[in-house]
């Protein structure tokens, strides 16, 4: 499908309530992939604070609610807000690997992804993206045609043991534990590069 997003499991994306969307990331195109895809939430997002110097960028990450990063801090005050917004009832968008792969595949967790879903309590949902890699890679100067496609897990949530964050072992545990989700997710759908056939009422095409 050359001119639209596929979406997988959209209707285990609650519709209401606390929740945080853990996706794997690969190109700059993923947060409105995932906007357009669950298009039945509001998802907020975090991004680094220096996409806001230009007046249109600034005035369209701010209309989104979309929650800057200040670098050096750590990401404390962004981490906060996102709990804020996550305990408010909305839902977060969130790349667990913090940083776009450089070569499609997925990488090793990092800890903000559990530190927002264990202050906030909240259920996660595991997303996969295919595509984006390949329709607008880091470096790429113009984003290519190349079929896009989101595939939706099941809602999961840390036990109490996994969202201690004074254990830094646990911590990097809980990380990859959603990494392991998220490729969970892939599995589920794909099988030798094909679709495994998906009840009807779990498939939706969500067209440009």
């Amino acid at each position: 499908m050359r001119h639209g997003l596929k979406v997988y499991g959209k209707e285990l994306c609650p519709a209401k309530g606390p929740l945080i969307i853990a996706a794997n990331h690969c190109s700059y195109l993923d947060p409105p992939i995932i906007s357009v895809a669950y298009r039945h939430r509001r998802v907020c997002f975090m991004a680094k604070v220096e996409l806001w110097s230009g007046r249109f960028l600034s005035w369209y990450l701010t209309s989104i609610g979309t929650i800057p990063v200040e670098r050096g801090t750590g990401g404390r005050e962004a981490i906060d807000k996102s709990v804020q917004v996550v305990q408010a009832g909305g839902c977060l968008g969130i790349f667990p690997e913090g940083t776009r792969s450089r070569d499609g595949r997925l990488q090793r967790g990092r800890s903000g992804a559990v530190i927002i879903a264990a202050k906030a309590n909240a259920p996660i949902l595991p997303v996969y993206i295919e595509g984006s890699f390949e329709a607008f890679p880091r470096g790429a100067k113009k984003v290519a045609r190349h079929p896009l496609t989101v595939y939706t897990g099941e809602p999961f949530e840390l036990t109490p043991e996994q969202r201690d964050l004074t254990n830094r072992a646990m911590l990097r545990e809980s990380a990859e534990l959603i990494m392991s989700r998220i490729a969970d997710v892939r599995k589920k759908y794909i099988d030798d590069g094909k679709i495994i056939e998906v009840p009807r009422n779990l498939q939706t095409t969500v067209r440009k």
